[in-house]
């Protein structure tokens, strides 16, 4: 089963991403509470590695882990997956960069195609920087099937308590640390600093197969729904660790997604499922290029910085991922399914 509504959180994840990178100095989002909130739009990443690892456990709960010929499977599709769009952007950027003239860090640039650039300890990657964070989702797919069998050993209370105990260690560290380094961590993109993330939502999956089917969804888990969403919206507005990307809201991440697929358990009908699927699928192709995406428009569309522009890149971005889906990604879809 495809749980639609958290499809439809992907696609605005990826687009708040897009807006955190572009429109933080454009009207309306250059002043106020669309500032604070767009400004803060870089922890759509952690949704995205919570929302992994409990992606992984629902996915993989019949497979076998155990079993070298599954692991080699798993990593297949999971490659399959993602290295095409990964490897266009980075074609994207050769192709420009050679274009114009400008020189091309070629160390880097191994960094990027092994994907082990997150590694690197850099203040930012400069080929392509939101793949920072598939660096560290290859990083997590890497561990995925011993985590998993690791998670599965072991009773929901115990996953629960290694959980917070990994998060809350994260937490102060990266607090402790940020003090020296007047916020700007050096390892602000280090993947091991994002493990935490993961593992709670994989702890999120064990818990939904273990009880998701006993629970019915109700007005109280509504509530907390509201409770754990202005939480965010509260911190989120008050520029709470601005441009750093700390594990504080993985948790709440975790409650959201829970509580989504609970009540999309129970309200499966009621919404246009094959619609918020569709934009779920773009997710990938919009955050994974939009960088690049952006040098190419910015090349031929000068009024840069205009609400105007920022309309017709947003467009442009959204079609563009709709082509690729159509091609690349439906063709690489098709094979992923024959593994």
């Amino acid at each position: 089963m495809r749980y639609s509504l958290l499809n439809l959180f992907r696609f605005f994840a990826a687009i708040i991403v897009v807006l955190f990178h572009f429109a933080y100095c454009i009207p309306p989002f250059d002043e106020g509470i669309l500032n604070r909130l767009i400004g803060n739009g870089h922890f759509a990443v952690t949704f995205f590695f919570v929302l992994s690892g409990f992606v992984m456990v629902l996915s993989n709960q019949k497979t076998n882990l155990k079993l070298h010929t599954e692991k080699i499977r798993f990593w297949k599709k999971r490659a399959i997956r993602l290295l095409p769009l990964y490897y266009l952007a980075i074609l994207m950027y050769i192709i420009f960069t050679l274009g114009v003239k400008n020189p091309i860090d070629w160390k880097e640039m191994l960094l990027n195609v092994i994907g082990v650039h997150a590694w690197d300890l850099s203040p930012q990657p400069l080929i392509n920087p939101p793949s920072w964070s598939l660096s560290v989702e290859f990083f997590f797919y890497l561990l995925t099937p011993p985590l998993l069998l690791f998670s599965q050993s072991r009773s929901i209370k115990k996953n629960v308590l290694i959980a917070i105990i990994a998060w809350v260690i994260t937490v102060i560290a990266f607090v402790f640390f940020m003090q020296y380094h007047q916020r700007d961590l050096p390892f602000n993109f280090f993947p091991l600093w994002h493990l935490s993330t993961f593992f709670i939502g994989i702890t999120t999956g064990n818990i939904w197969i273990t009880i998701g089917h006993k629970i019915s969804y109700n007005k109280q888990y509504f509530l907390l729904f509201l409770i754990m969403c202005l939480t965010l919206f509260c911190a989120f507005n008050t520029g709470f660790f601005h441009k750093n990307h700390i594990a504080l809201f993985a948790p709440i991440f975790a409650i959201i997604i829970f509580i989504t697929v609970l009540f999309e358990k129970d309200n499966y009908t009621k919404f246009p499922n094959q619609l918020f699927d569709f934009l779920g699928d773009l997710s990938y192709p919009i955050y994974i290029l939009h960088w690049p995406f952006l040098t190419y428009f910015n090349y031929f569309f000068q009024d840069v910085n205009t609400l105007t522009w920022l309309l017709k890149y947003l467009c442009g971005l959204v079609a563009f991922s709709i082509l690729l889906h159509f091609t690349t990604e439906r063709f690489f879809k098709k094979f992923y399914k024959t593994i």
